[in-house]
């Protein structure tokens, strides 16, 4: 589903955040800007809320619980700033299906969604990242939107291992 006027997104962005009962204030600060969806024109929606961008398409091996994710991953906030990103480490990141690498849902569910050699763009609002709390390990303040970058390097199903 293409979004076309993303204004009017925004604006019912900010009314969730204020159903959700965060202050006014607070959610205007912290909501996604999508100028980080710039030339990028499918944005899907959840149910969760989570959005995401399929920016590398891929018709391969999807997901399914049991199976082994790789993959490699950058956390950005809403300023594009780079918080924490998989390539430190010698080796890709590899996690069952259903684990978590960082808390809060969105992350999970995003990767969940990816067949192999895709690449998303999940735009994770505060509630289904890090929440109230924020994270120390990433410098992460409380009630921050996240946008991660996820390449779906191999799957490899349970029955493989």
């Amino acid at each position: 589903m293409k979004i076309k006027n993303l204004s009017i997104f925004i604006t019912v962005l900010a009314l969730v955040g204020v159903f959700f009962g965060c202050e006014e204030e607070q959610v205007e600060k912290n909501k996604i800007k999508f100028d980080v969806t710039k030339d990028m024109d499918t944005v899907k929606s959840e149910s969760s809320d989570l959005r995401y961008i399929v920016i590398k398409d891929s018709n391969s091996i999807e997901s399914e619980p049991g199976d082994s994710l790789l993959f490699h991953y950058n956390i950005y906030n809403t300023d594009m700033d780079l918080l924490a990103t998989s390539q430190n480490y010698s080796k890709p990141q590899k996690l069952a299906y259903g684990d978590k690498i960082i808390d809060g849902p969105g992350f999970q569910e995003g990767r969940q969604l990816m067949s192999e050699g895709e690449k998303f763009r999940l735009l994770i609002p505060y509630y289904l990242a890090f929440g109230e709390e924020g994270n120390s390990q990433y410098n992460i303040p409380p009630y921050t939107d996240l946008v991660i970058d996820v390449v779906m390097l191999e799957i490899q199903k349970k029955s493989d291992e």
